[in-house]
């Protein structure tokens, strides 16, 4: 997690890609620990992949709406993290869990 603050948004995507693809790890739960970390990291790179898989709907609609409700715990983020947040409150596609998990992750800032 502590590496990740430092990471641009381009570096947390390919590493996001290479565990999606299986190159850095074969196990199928390494998907998840990196969510997890991104989340826990809350840098702007991170929020910003996390913000763009889920607007994308790169994740299914369960995945998604469980990271939109782990914002609520992400750890001293940025105004950066929170700007790169914005476009899934501005989405007319973003689930309602979007307004929760950004609003708390705010009120964290």
């Amino acid at each position: 997690v502590h590496s990740l603050r430092r990471m641009s948004h381009e570096s947390v995507n390919r590493i996001w890609s290479s565990v999606q693809s299986g190159s850095i790890c074969a196990s199928s739960k390494m998907a998840d620990i990196f969510a997890d970390a991104m989340i826990m990291d809350s840098s702007a790179g991170s929020i910003k992949v996390i913000s763009d898989l889920i607007l994308k709907k790169a994740v299914p609609t369960v995945k998604s709406n469980y990271w939109l409700t782990m914002l609520a715990f992400a750890n001293r983020p940025s105004q950066e993290s929170i700007r790169a947040a914005l476009p899934l409150l501005e989405s007319k596609q973003a689930p309602r869990q979007a307004m929760l998990g950004v609003s708390a992750m705010i009120h964290n800032y």
